[in-house]
């Protein structure tokens, strides 16, 4: 099924926004974390404390969905290895130099592109190319 060009022009407009959106509260996510560690939380406990209510608000707002989902062990890995992830972006932000660790971060599909090609043997695409 081929999208109107209108459909098409929102869909890329969505997806630019979304972009936008992530980057900045990327970006300005190490500033709370910041204030809480002067007051005397540690970066593991704040993300701990961000990521519980984070999934209670979730699990309040999206129970009637979860009802009949079967969660396999890949999910618990992903969703372990993304917090992990996360705990290490934000340990990197409260304890080195945020440009740094920003740029560093920034740079992760160039870092994904060649960890895949030297780990995996993967070839890169024109397209995927052009992405990073």
């Amino acid at each position: 099924m081929r999208l109107e060009q209108g459909q098409e022009q929102k869909g890329q407009g969505v997806a630019v926004a979304t972009l936008f959106t992530a980057a900045t509260v990327w970006g300005l996510a190490w500033y709370p974390y910041r204030v809480l560690e002067q007051a005397g939380m540690s970066g593991a406990l704040a993300t701990a404390a961000t990521y519980t209510i984070a999934l209670l608000v979730g699990l309040a707002l999206l129970w009637p969905r979860l009802k009949g989902l079967r969660p396999t062990w890949g999910l618990a890995a992903m969703a372990v290895v993304a917090g992990g992830c996360n705990l290490g972006y934000v340990l990197a932000v409260l304890h080195g130099e945020v440009m740094r660790v920003l740029l560093l971060f920034y740079l992760s599909p160039l870092w994904t592109v060649l960890l895949s090609r030297l780990l995996l043997g993967e070839r890169l695409s024109a397209g995927g190319g052009a992405v990073v």
